[in-house]
């Protein structure tokens, strides 16, 4: 069995290497990015089994980050950590994840 695969993508470069070293101590391969546009391209190139994915991220912030991996049909989970503060925007996310979601479940139903 092979250790899981998880992506960082934080552009607080001494937070996301903290996150790296808690997750590699516990036995998962980890690989770092630290722009919005570095954690598409990652994430997109390569298989993982989980993302922690930060919101507010240069180049791409984290939601357009998570709608643009649904839209090319990445379904890997991702995880997006939020303070109280940016509890209203996380909404938003869950919203439109929720919305994306629905619209697979649609168009499998009607494909089967």
């Amino acid at each position: 069995m092979h250790p899981m695969r998880v992506l960082v993508v934080d552009d607080e470069v001494r937070l996301a290497a903290a996150v790296q070293r808690g997750l590699q101590a516990e036995g998962f391969t980890v690989d770092v990015a630290h722009t919005g546009l570095d954690g598409l391209w990652a994430a997109t190139e390569q298989h993982y089994d989980a993302i922690v994915l930060d919101i507010m991220l240069p180049g791409m912030n984290g939601y357009r980050v998570c709608a643009e991996l649904r839209n090319r049909g990445v379904d890997t989970p991702i995880l997006m950590p939020v303070s109280y503060t940016h509890l209203r925007a996380h909404e938003t996310v869950l919203d439109l994840v929720c919305r994306l979601l629905l619209e697979k479940k649609k168009k499998n139903k009607l494909n089967s």
